[in-house]
């Protein structure tokens, strides 16, 4: 029996727009199926949408993450309905918008399962899913849809998985405070001698060039920053190079003499190992106090001190009155935020890429990963579109950063962001740096990504 056509009925009379996306699809090629079990389920594009033995069980429980009292209440995907009906169940539940993750998924659930209870409910409202969509609360995430969602979706769906790992990045980071406590005691005298980081700006090698330049570049780790060398050396005079730790042995290697370097990792000086110190002798360094003692001490150049702006950190730096940067997990966050507080223009983004490329994470000479090998888009549930609005493999900490990042920089439209490779993840809210790309290429933008 199809319920297609009393489902389609109501979706008509309630959310035309809707409708009409509907009655356009092609499911000629769905890879979909209505699969009988002790409780009928989809499989779609391999995947399965709820469970087959116990359906509305698997409902109940995560409906449970559902404060009892809230009255406004987000559902991502469709699933089978059981979620919408046991919700749309609370009294004290005012509305109740269910967010659709695949339109093609929607239309084949519409075809086997009745869901007129939940879609004729007034509290109920229907919307399709929008890349620049930001997550709401307090929500439910059915996961197999998250698994399927529509490309276009796919930064959602990372702000969604982000917010799902908060929990256990809380944990992690909870664990990590005696560390960081401890990090902070044995390099207090440091901290405390080590200027702040707005110092720099007074830095006699760096002042003239802040003054007649606002064109930072931040020299990111990832393996498309070894395509720029070249155009870094000519261009050394007339830009700031923010050079991320991971960064700098390459850059070295290439003739590449950073105008700043940032650290935040305590593992960090592996990075340096085989740099001879004279190479760096008048290249500040911006570190998190994080790194360890010896390291810092040994230091060639002079060393700027910042903390993050997590949580963590609030009780910590109660002793220091130093600047601090924002921080997401990843060295490229602070390093983007340090060329903003220095009242950068225009910051271009090379190696940015926060994906796989030739085979690698990270440029060469960098050893900060063991080597993976390239994962195919296809048979890896983590991807990220690249600048030609290819999917390219990835990995779950990786989509993380990118994501923080993009939020980071929507907060900030009075500076012009660039990013320098097409090959790497799209960075939305990023323009291209012109110099880098033809007429043909320009005509492709990353914030329609």
């Amino acid at each position: 029996m199809s319920f297609l056509k009393t489902n389609l009925l109501i979706i008509s009379q309630r959310w035309p727009d809707i409708h009409q996306q509907i009655m356009l699809l092609d499911m000629s090629m769905v890879d979909a199926q209505w699969v009988s079990g002790q409780c009928n389920t989809i499989v779609f594009q391999g995947i399965q949408q709820g469970s087959n033995y116990d359906a509305l069980l698997e409902a109940e429980i995560q409906c449970q993450q559902i404060p009892e009292n809230a009255a406004n209440i987000q559902v991502y995907g469709i699933g089978l309905g059981h979620v919408q009906a046991l919700l749309l169940a609370r009294s004290k539940v005012k509305k109740l918008t269910t967010t659709i993750l695949n339109l093609h998924l929607l239309t084949f659930s519409l075809i086997h399962i009745d869901h007129g209870s939940w879609l004729n409910d007034l509290r109920t409202d229907l919307q399709v899913a929008k890349a620049n969509q930001l997550v709401a609360f307090p929500f439910v995430a059915l996961p197999g849809e998250l698994a399927t969602i529509e490309e276009a979706s796919a930064a959602l769906r990372d702000r969604i998985c982000l917010e799902l790992d908060q929990q256990f990045i809380a944990d992690k980071h909870s664990s990590n405070f005696e560390r960081m406590h401890n990090a902070i005691n044995v390099n207090s005298a440091l901290i405390q001698a080590d200027k702040d980081v707005k110092a720099l700006a007074l830095l006699p090698a760096l002042q003239a060039r802040l003054l007649s330049s606002a064109t930072f570049v931040v020299a990111a780790a990832g393996p498309t920053l070894s395509d720029h060398y070249e155009w870094l050396k000519k261009q050394a005079e007339n830009i700031i190079i923010i050079a991320v730790d991971a960064a700098v042995k390459p850059l070295l290697k290439a003739k590449i003499k950073p105008d700043i370097i940032v650290s935040i990792d305590p593992v960090a000086d592996r990075l340096f190992n085989g740099i001879a110190p004279e190479s760096l002798t008048k290249v500040p360094l911006v570190y998190f106090p994080l790194l360890k003692n010896d390291f810092l001490k040994s230091w060639p150049g002079a060393r700027f001190v910042s903390f993050s702006i997590g949580k963590s950190f609030d009780d910590m730096t109660n002793g220091f009155n130093k600047t601090r940067l924002y921080s997401a997990g990843s060295v490229i966050h602070p390093s983007i935020d340090l060329a903003v507080k220095l009242a950068a223009e225009k910051i271009l983004l090379l190696g940015a890429d926060f994906s796989l490329i030739r085979q690698q994470t990270h440029v060469e000479e960098t050893n900060v990963l063991s080597e993976r090998p390239l994962l195919s888009p296809d048979k890896t549930p983590h991807w990220v579109h690249n600048g030609y609005g290819e999917k390219v493999p990835t990995y779950l900490n990786f989509r993380g950063y990118l994501r923080d990042l993009e939020s980071y920089i929507s907060l900030h439209p009075e500076i012009e962001f660039y990013n320098g490779s097409f090959a790497g993840a799209a960075i939305k809210g990023t323009k291209l740096w012109p110099e880098f790309f033809d007429e043909n290429a320009n005509k492709v933008s990353i914030d329609d990504k």
